[in-house]
């Protein structure tokens, strides 16, 4: 993570400058000033839910199940509202993944 808000936005302009209309977010979820800029700068953010378990099947764990569709129904829930975000990507490369086609849909 950037420093300081100073250095995030340093990082994002850069980006632009170097002719990217995209960022992905890759296994993580920034700080809520992070897509401020990213709206306010019209730069597109392609998300990934990050990972909440280290098994590459979790159909036998159902907490971690649990916790994973709290999790990322809190993630929606805080970032919804940042027109930035274009794509949210539910599993990545198969990290955790489980019950794809009814998670995509619940997503």
């Amino acid at each position: 993570s950037p420093p300081t808000e100073e250095a995030m936005v340093w990082d994002l302009l850069k980006t632009k400058e170097l002719g990217f209309n995209m960022v992905r977010k890759h296994v993580k979820v920034e700080c809520d000033r992070w897509y401020y800029w990213t709206d306010r700068l019209g730069l597109l953010v392609w998300q990934d839910f990050p990972a909440v378990s280290n098994q590459y099947a979790m159909e036998d764990l159902p907490e971690a199940q649990t916790v994973f569709e709290d999790q990322w129904r809190n993630w929606i829930h805080q970032r919804y509202s940042h027109p930035s975000i274009v794509i949210w990507v539910v599993f990545n490369e198969a990290w955790g993944q489980h019950q794809t086609a009814a998670v995509a849909e619940k997503a």
